[in-house]
C-alpha cells in the first residue's frame, strides 16, 4: 500500500440560515466570519474563518460555515442537503457536518481507502464565484449519505488555486480541542490509513466536536443535530 503525507484541510459546519450563524459566531467570539462565495448550481454559499493551533505543521486550515444560498431565487434547498444539511432540523447554531483532508497525493490516497472499502471513488469537480467575481476551483470524494455521518472524512484536491487558508481576507481563530470519535475498529483503521496526524478516540458513538477560542469568548460545534456538549 502507498501511504501519502494528508494535512487536515478543513472543517465544514453546516447552519440553517448564514446571516444569522454568523451573527452568532461573532457575538461569541469577537471574530467575524467573512464571505467566501456563492456555490453556483448547488444552491449553498459560505463564510470562512482560519484556524491556528490545529495542524501539526504549523500552518492554516479553515473553517466554513455552510448553509442555503439567500440571495433571492437562488437557493435550492435539495441541494443544499450536499453535505447533509437540513435547513428545516439543524440547529440554529450550526453543526459539524464533515471535515476535509488534503492529500499530497489525492489519487493514491483515494486509491487506499477504496481497497479498505471505506470510499466508493466518486470525485466530483465544484467551484465557488468568490466576491471579485472570480472562480475557486477544485474536486473532491463525494459520497451521500456522509460516512459515520462525517466522521470520515472527504478528499481534497485544490490543484493549483489559492487555498482558502492563505487569503488574508480571511479573519483567524485559535483551536482549543478537535476530537473525533469512532465506535468501530474498522473506522478506526480507515481513519489511520489516511495519516493525518489526527487523533480518533474510542468512544461509544461515532462524533466529532470542536471548540474555538477568540478574543471575545469561546464556542462549541458537535456533529450532532443537539447543541455542542462542553467537554
Amino acid at each position: 500500500m502507498i501511504m501519502t503525507t494528508a494535512f487536515l484541510d478543513h472543517i465544514v459546519v453546516g447552519v440553517p440560515h448564514l446571516q444569522d450563524a454568523v451573527r452568532h459566531f461573532a457575538d461569541r467570539t469577537g471574530v467575524v466570519p467573512v464571505f467566501g462565495g456563492h456555490h453556483e448550481g448547488n444552491g449553498t454559499a459560505n463564510y470562512v474563518v482560519r484556524l491556528e493551533g490545529l495542524r501539526g505543521d504549523g500552518t492554516a486550515a479553515y473553517l466554513e460555515l455552510l448553509g442555503p444560498d439567500e440571495r433571492p431565487g437562488k437557493g435550492v434547498p435539495a441541494d443544499a442537503s450536499f453535505f447533509g444539511i437540513d435547513p428545516a432540523s439543524e440547529p440554529s447554531d450550526g453543526r459539524i457536518v464533515t471535515w476535509a483532508i488534503r492529500p499530497t497525493d489525492f489519487d493514491a490516497t483515494l486509491a487506499n481507502l477504496v481497497r479498505l472499502g471505506t470510499y466508493d471513488g466518486t470525485v466530483r469537480p465544484l467551484s465557488r464565484l468568490r466576491p471579485d467575481g472570480s472562480r475557486l476551483s477544485w474536486r473532491l470524494t463525494h459520497r451521500v449519505p456522509l460516512p459515520l455521518g462525517g466522521v470520515h472524512p472527504f478528499l481534497i484536491d485544490w490543484g493549483d488555486a489559492q487555498h482558502p487558508a492563505s487569503d488574508k481576507r480571511f479573519p483567524t481563530i485559535g483551536v482549543e480541542a478537535f476530537t473525533l470519535r469512532s465506535g468501530s475498529a474498522a473506522s478506526r483503521l480507515a481513519l489511520s490509513a489516511l495519516d493525518a496526524d489526527v487523533p480518533v478516540e474510542d468512544g461509544a458513538d461515532d462524533e466529532l466536536y470542536l471548540r474555538l477560542a477568540g478574543a471575545g469568548g469561546d464556542i462549541s460545534f458537535g456533529s450532532a443535530r443537539t447543541a455542542a456538549s462542553p467537554r
